[in-house]
């Protein structure tokens, strides 16, 4: 009641009959038995004035989440805690499906849950197994996720790219892969990371895009990816030829009820506002300095480069 329902030591003593003295006690036994946890989540009043701004800036956006960096903590993984807090909220919310996608910012994230028992949930990944991606798969995400909540995991059983046609039209017409897909598409929540197109991007270290590919995309202006589907800064789909993703596209995400996307780090601002005006994001979890970058380029003031 002292935390869930925001009564008093006073007000609680008066329902159970009992002293003032006796409900401390209780309070602090619990506390020191971890019944109960408290955590500063409140935003700092930079950070949320920072969330306002941008907010104001970007109005088809319904929330913006802003972490605070820590003392030697980089961005990807300010914005990972973030994440991380945001997922154990959602699962104890007990919202029935949560779609997953792939990248290091929510692989990161989801080794940073404290984990806990939750009410009946489950997560579903968002696109398909992408080998060499070093525990960022979607497939690693959610499998960690759900080993941390103790919640079930489905998969899409099928790698997460596919150059031939007629494959890929063979994947997505069998069961399994089309029941993971449609539960990914009627997903309460969808979680997914804002990949820029980039030397460092992971796509690179796997056979999901070549150095000719990448330069290809840059040329006709990409600058991110949610989940194999491109964009440019303006938010226009950029169709890589041959490329077969299987997964939830631009226009699945488009229809998704609550779509959240995250992403840290300098090297995301282009992504990160491109990604915005593809009109999917519903809520965006950054890190305090990639916020302040969006904030000064509305502004039309140039970011100072960062290392």
């Amino acid at each position: 009641m002292y935390h869930e329902y925001g009564l008093t030591q006073q007000e609680i003593a008066g329902r159970l009959g009992v002293s003032r003295s006796t409900i401390s006690r209780a309070l602090q036994r619990a506390e020191a038995t971890g019944i109960v946890e408290i955590r500063v989540t409140v935003p700092l009043p930079e950070l949320a004035q920072l969330e306002s701004d941008l907010l104001g800036v970007y109005p088809a956006l319904r929330e913006v989440r802003v972490a605070a960096l820590r003392a030697g903590e980089s961005p990807r993984t300010a914005t990972a805690r973030a994440t991380a807090r945001i997922f154990e909220v959602l699962l104890a919310a007990g919202t029935p499906t949560i779609a997953v996608g792939w990248g290091r910012t929510l692989a990161e994230a989801a080794t940073l849950i404290h984990t806990r028992s939750v009410r009946s949930s489950r997560l579903v990944d968002a696109i398909g197994h992408a080998h060499g991606i070093r525990g960022a798969a979607a497939m690693d995400v959610s499998s960690v996720l759900g080993s941390a909540f103790s919640v079930e995991a489905v998969h899409v059983p099928a790698p997460a790219l596919v150059r031939d046609e007629k494959v890929a039209s063979g994947l997505l017409a069998t069961a399994a892969v089309r029941h993971a897909i449609d539960l990914a598409r009627g997903a309460e929540v969808t979680v997914i990371s804002i990949g820029a197109v980039a030397d460092d991007t992971p796509l690179l270290a796997t056979d999901l895009l070549s150095r000719a590919e990448l330069g290809s995309l840059v040329e006709r202006g990409a600058v991110g990816d949610l989940l194999g589907s491109f964009f440019s800064a303006t938010g226009e789909t950029i169709a890589e030829s041959g490329a077969h993703w299987i997964g939830l596209g631009i226009e699945d995400l488009r229809l998704s009820k609550d779509v959240i996307a995250v992403a840290g780090g300098a090297g995301k601002l282009q992504a990160v506002k491109g990604a915005i005006a593809t009109g999917v994001v519903d809520r965006l979890v950054t890190d305090e300095e990639t916020a302040r970058d969006l904030l000064n380029e509305a502004h039309g003031f140039t970011p100072a480069p960062r290392p």
